[in-house]
């Protein structure tokens, strides 16, 4: 009798998991290099964000960005005092003004909460 509902239970598991759904799934390819292994995404946490024109302190401002802001990482840098900083396309950010993300979805998702 427990083999019965055994073997009953494996087909009824069988059918189910075999069903085809309708659902559409629907991918977007807005920004090609988001999922990009080697590429590196920054999410801007501070209020507003100087673009430097060298990775330094002292360096001129050539710039700014704002909280939210995604920004694809060309390169990253390591002064002098140990700070870190990332060169985006409008100039360098410090290591403390960003969150750095592996794909562009966890940035979009991450600056959803943000707000």
């Amino acid at each position: 009798m427990k083999a019965m509902y055994t073997v009953l239970f494996c087909i009824a598991a069988l059918t189910v998991s075999c069903v085809r759904r309708n659902d559409v799934i629907r991918f977007d390819d807005s920004e090609p290099l988001a999922l990009a292994p080697d590429i590196l995404w920054a999410l801007v946490v501070v209020p507003y964000a100087g673009y430097c024109t060298e990775p330094s302190w002292e360096a001129a401002i050539s710039g700014h960005c704002r909280r939210g802001d995604i920004l694809q990482i060309e390169s990253k840098s390591i002064a002098r005092d140990a700070s870190v900083w990332y060169r985006c396309a409008d100039g360098w950010l410090p290591e403390s003004a960003v969150i750095v993300y592996t794909n562009r979805y966890r940035a979009v998702t991450k600056a959803q909460q943000l707000e």
